[in-house]
């Protein structure tokens, strides 16, 4: 257990970059298995009205450094003193694992299900989104509420904790949850769906019924 002792901002940074390697690849074999733009962003552009580029560059890359920057505070912090008894570095790792797990083991699974030319058109049901509609969104938030924790003893705390609020609100209100449920409502078997499995936070019934 010696590992759980290790320099302040060495096992935070650990923890980002296993989150960052793992979404990187998953982008990277998604980019290079499809043919598409990702709908989102050509969503936005459709919306855009006047210079494409210079909005693009004010909306896409600048918005995304600012929120990049936020979301890093965490680590940031790691840099600072400690000011408080590192007692949350366990729950916090807990947290983050279960979170990199879930999402990991979510995104692979609808990874699989598209690539399956006889699902187009279907949606997906089975292992983890059975439990809920966007269990990778789910995983997302966890990871980052238990960066959070392992790095609250560091600096002031307080200012840390707009990071994963940041991104369960993003997640939830903005581009995650929301942009998705407006776009899947149109589909003829998603109001079934619906019925029965959460929209993020796994249903209690649904994962008792896996055992």
């Amino acid at each position: 257990m010696q590992w759980l002792y290790l320099d302040g901002w060495v096992l935070p940074i650990i923890m980002v970059s296993l989150w960052g390697l793992r979404l990187s690849g998953y982008l990277f074999i998604r980019w290079i298995r499809s043919e598409r733009e990702d709908w989102r962003y050509t969503k936005m552009r459709e919306s855009w009205k006047g210079n494409i580029v210079l909005q693009s560059f004010l909306k896409v890359f600048v918005l995304q450094g600012v929120l990049m920057w936020i979301i890093a505070l965490p680590i940031i912090q790691t840099t600072q003193p400690e000011g408080v008894p590192n007692f949350l570095r366990i729950p916090g790792l807990i947290l983050f694992t279960t979170g990199w797990l879930w999402q990991s083991i979510a995104d692979w699974q609808l990874f699989q299900f598209k690539s399956n030319r006889k699902n187009k058109g279907k949606i997906l049901t089975t292992g983890l989104w059975k439990f809920s509609r966007h269990p990778n969104y789910f995983g997302e938030i966890l990871v980052w509420w238990g960066i959070f924790l392992v790095a609250t003893p560091f600096g002031n705390w307080w200012i840390s904790l707009l990071s994963p609020l940041l991104i369960t609100f993003l997640l939830t209100r903005v581009s995650g949850v929301t942009m998705l449920e407006a776009k899947m409502k149109k589909h003829p078997e998603y109001a079934e769906y619906m019925k029965g499995t959460n929209a993020l936070i796994p249903n209690f019934c649904n994962v008792l019924s896996f055992f």
